[in-house]
């Protein structure tokens, strides 16, 4: 089987052969064609690479007087390139890719890539002019303190940036003066020089100049001195160059606390002193001066309790925090006191005068703390005493006697009074009862005081004898 497919093979290559062999001469023929060929169009390759960029056509006929502003209507093509122009100045050796703005006379020149480098056509020459405009003002109505707005046909983004005008007497006719016509490009650049300016007269009215004054609003607290305002911020377009404002206030001060306008009159004069008011429109936002209370804060002393002993007593003693005004008194008064036994708040009211002498109090906020007064309850031991022998009578018996002992006794001036008394009828000591006694304790008008004391007792006996 292998045997068999290798005869195939060798079988197929031998055909082969015998095809070509039979037909040799034609197939030299064709490799000689094909061979001429390749030759004959790599020649015509580089012939034209050779002939690439070439400059084979320009214009003979072109304006070679153009204005600023205005395009080279010259133009130029090239063989299997594009055409780009270059430029130099009079005098220069410099070519730019830029087309040229100042006046002056430049040459030009077409540009196509060859094969290898560039290639460039024959120089060209032209003249740049400035542009002739007529500058003129554009709106009749000139806000007073400011220069006329001006317009021209100007080439692109080109801008006026000043120029400086002449006036009639009256103002009424105004002109800007070419020779100080600044005209600039996008950049800020002076391009004057690309224009030949003329200017003509115009008739002209003036505005009154829009201002807004606000009157500055201060707020402090409460030092007895005057608050002052008198500050005025003038809006953004302002006061023309060389006037002067002259204020007037209106509720300039205040010194004691509340609040007040404050307003203000405006006069405008030139720099030769001239009133120039009317040529203003002057709006006012008034202010407003706000006095706030002074704050501080008093806290009485406290008093140590005390045994009751009829004197009054009271503590007129405080701490203050924060200050008051600078040569400001504090007074007092009303100071709170005690007599009887108990616990109060040391009240008191203060009042502030100022070094004049007159009372500034409204002018404080006066935070107020409060110790106390205290009195304690006297302590009163009372002893009663053992009835003394009797015999049973058939009668009730009682013994209203007693002792003061302890270290207390009643004050000076103050009495005990027996207002309920116990009593014994029958005889033995089974029948015995405690000898209590009901005390109060009186002064020297006889009203009953006796809350001011606490009272103890320790009873004796009530005994009958059989």
């Amino acid at each position: 089987m292998q045997y068999d497919n290798y005869e195939k093979k060798i079988r197929k290559i031998t055909k082969i052969l015998r095809i070509l062999y039979r037909n040799k001469i034609k197939i030299a023929l064709a490799i000689v064609v094909l061979t001429t060929s390749t030759v004959l169009m790599m020649a015509a390759i580089s012939g034209l690479l050779a002939m690439k960029g070439t400059i084979i056509s320009s214009s003979d006929s072109y304006s070679d007087e153009i204005i600023y502003g205005e395009e080279l209507d010259y133009s130029a093509k090239a063989f299997l390139a594009k055409v780009s122009y270059e430029y130099r100045a009079d005098g220069s050796d410099e070519w730019s890719a830029e087309f040229p703005k100042d006046p002056g006379k430049y040459f030009v020149r077409a540009v196509a890539k060859a094969a290898v480098g560039n290639r460039y056509g024959e120089e060209k020459s032209f003249t740049l002019s400035p542009k002739p405009i007529n500058v003129t003002i554009s709106d009749p109505l000139v806000i007073y303190g400011e220069a006329p707005v001006l317009t021209a046909e100007l080439v692109g983004s080109d801008m006026i940036s000043s120029a400086d005008f002449v006036y009639n007497e009256e103002r009424s006719i105004a002109e800007a003066d070419g020779d100080t016509v600044l005209i600039v490009d996008y950049l800020g650049n002076d391009i004057t020089s690309r224009y030949v300016i003329s200017t003509e007269e115009r008739q002209i009215a003036t505005a009154q100049r829009p201002i807004t004054l606000s009157v500055v609003s201060s707020t402090k607290e409460y030092d007895g001195r005057p608050l002052v305002g008198e500050k005025v911020d003038i809006s953004e377009k302002g006061i023309a160059d060389g006037d002067k404002p002259k204020f007037t206030f209106i509720g300039s001060s205040i010194t004691d606390v509340g609040e007040t306008l404050n307003d203000v009159e405006c006069r405008i004069f030139n720099s030769k002193g001239e009133d120039v008011t009317e040529y203003y429109r002057i709006k006012t936002n008034v202010g407003k001066l706000t006095v706030t209370p002074r704050k501080i804060k008093v806290r009485s002393s406290s008093m140590e309790p005390r045994i009751y002993d009829s004197t009054t007593y009271s503590v007129k003693k405080y701490t203050l925090w924060g200050t008051v005004a600078e040569g400001h008194e504090i007074l007092t008064r009303r100071w709170a006191s005690l007599t009887d036994a108990g616990k109060v708040e040391n009240t008191f009211y203060c009042s502030i005068n100022n070094e004049e002498g007159r009372d500034v109090t409204s002018n404080y906020d006066i935070e107020y703390e409060y110790g106390t007064l205290e009195i304690l309850r006297r302590p009163l031991s009372v002893k009663t005493l053992d009835l003394p022998s009797t015999y049973y009578d058939g009668k009730s018996h009682s013994y209203q006697k007693y002792n003061v002992t302890g270290e207390y006794n009643v004050v000076y001036g103050q009495s005990l009074k027996c207002t309920s008394y116990a009593s014994v009828t029958k005889a033995g000591d089974n029948n015995a009862v405690d000898n209590k006694l009901t005390l109060t304790v009186v002064d020297s008008y006889g009203r009953d005081i006796s809350g001011n004391y606490d009272i103890s007792y320790e009873y004796g006996k009530l005994a009958l004898q059989k």
